[in-house]
């Protein structure tokens, strides 16, 4: 199967987890020189592969976001955090033009974005 998910999450935040910590792109997830994550499609039900990794604070900040896949509810991945391990959670309400961050991801950033607020496109390639 071919295609992609490509998506930059929300350019502040990898940028400020860059700044204090590491963005880590876990195969066969690949990020691409604008600075988004391409995670190949996989299977014929809207899923694909990979994962990134946001760690920070010395331990305080260790997310991974795995696995996505795209639906009629939107982008869901599965997170992996203190607080949710292993969970599939709707991260984002994606349109033609624009994603927005759902209520059940707001967890992944803390609460420091509301629900509502706008993360960078996803793209899907085929």
């Amino acid at each position: 199967m071919t295609g992609a998910l490509v998506w930059g999450v929300k350019s502040s935040f990898v940028e400020y987890v860059e700044a204090l910590g590491e963005v880590e792109v876990i195969a066969p997830a690949a990020r691409d020189g604008d600075g988004r994550f391409r995670f190949p499609a996989v299977g014929a039900g809207g899923g694909y592969a990979g994962a990134v990794a946001f760690r920070a604070h010395h331990g305080a900040m260790d997310v991974v976001l795995r696995d996505p896949r795209l639906d009629g509810r939107g982008l869901s991945m599965e997170v992996d955090d203190h607080g949710h391990p292993q969970s599939r959670m709707v991260i984002a309400h994606v349109d033609e033009e624009r994603a927005a961050l759902a209520a059940s991801g707001a967890v992944i950033f803390d609460f420091r974005y509301p629900p509502g607020t706008e993360l960078a496109p996803v793209l899907v390639e085929s």
